[in-house]
């Protein structure tokens, strides 16, 4: 080998370390955006194949809240949680009319108990926003806000909470 090829793989190799770092750190802020709801759940059903999740791969309810006309009370329905790593995505459906292939989609990171992610309506309404949510430390359920943008233009809020099917079938 001569001293220029030598010199290219050293080169290379101090470059590259840096180089995968910062992709890494840049990447890692918007992987969730980049590999979408299809993505994740892709990988997750991969996953799944070949390691079982106790928690996420166990069926999940989820119940939104807004204080309005419309919405006066609480809507729960079952929720399908799909999770890679810590990425996560999932379905929810509408309790009154709901569609089979899924009325809303969230694609949110993991980090620690926190659930951080966005949600969004497929039909032509198109609500769409952001949530943060606390797993307990039990891992029983997970408790937090919703903030969404009505098709009027009005930001909404309310309460959300998700737990998973058996600990609601426990109870009774």
């Amino acid at each position: 080998m001569e001293a220029k090829d030598w010199y290219s793989i050293i080169l290379g190799f101090l470059l590259g370390i840096p180089g995968s770092i910062i992709a890494t750190w840049i990447l890692g802020s918007i992987l969730p955006i980049a590999a979408g709801f299809n993505a994740i759940k892709l990988l997750a059903r991969v996953r799944q194949r070949l390691r079982r999740d106790e928690l996420f791969d166990n069926p999940w309810t989820q119940e939104w809240q807004a204080q309005t006309e419309r919405y006066p009370k609480g809507y729960p329905s079952e929720l399908k949680l799909y999770r890679f790593m810590n990425l996560l995505s999932a379905e929810f459906y509408d309790s009154e009319n709901p569609n089979p292939t899924g009325d809303y989609r969230i694609v949110a990171v993991i980090d620690s108990n926190r659930i951080t992610g966005t949600w969004k309506d497929c039909r032509p309404i198109g609500y769409y926003g952001t949530f943060q949510l606390l797993l307990s430390y039990k891992r029983d359920e997970a408790n937090g806000k919703w903030v969404g943008f009505s098709n009027k233009g009005m930001v909404r809020t309310g309460n959300w909470v998700w737990k998973p099917a058996r600990t609601n079938d426990a109870a009774s």
